[in-house]
C-alpha cells in the first residue's frame, strides 16, 4: 500500500510538473499572439498609409497629366501664331522687295 501510495504521490508530482510546462508554453503561446496581433495591426496601418499614398500620387499624376496636355494645347497655339507671324513677314518682305523694284 505504501509502494503504491508512492508511485501514486510521484504520478501527481509529474502530473503537476507536465502541467507547469504546459502553463508556461500556453503563456508564450499567449503573448506570440499578443505580438502577432500588434504586428497585424501596425501592418494595416502601414497599408492603410500606403494606400492613401498611392490615392495622392494618383491625383497628381492625374493633375500633371492635365498641365502638361494644355501646356501641349498652348503650344501648338503658339507654334501656329509664330508661324503665321513668319508667313506675314515674308509676305511683307516680297511686297517690299517687289515696292523697291518698281521705284
Amino acid at each position: 500500500m505504501a509502494s503504491a501510495s508512492e508511485e501514486l504521490s510521484s504520478s501527481v508530482q509529474e502530473i503537476n510538473r507536465s502541467a507547469a510546462q504546459i502553463m508556461v508554453a500556453i503563456d508564450q503561446i499567449r503573448k506570440g499572439a499578443q505580438t502577432q496581433a500588434a504586428a497585424t495591426e501596425e501592418s494595416a496601418t502601414a497599408v492603410t498609409q500606403i494606400e492613401k499614398g498611392v490615392e495622392i500620387a494618383r491625383q497628381r499624376a492625374e493633375a500633371s497629366a492635365n498641365r502638361i496636355r494644355a501646356i501641349k494645347e498652348l503650344l501648338q497655339a503658339n507654334r501656329a501664331a509664330v508661324e503665321n507671324l513668319i508667313r506675314g513677314i515674308h509676305a511683307s518682305v516680297e511686297r517690299s522687295s517687289a515696292s523697291i523694284k518698281q521705284a
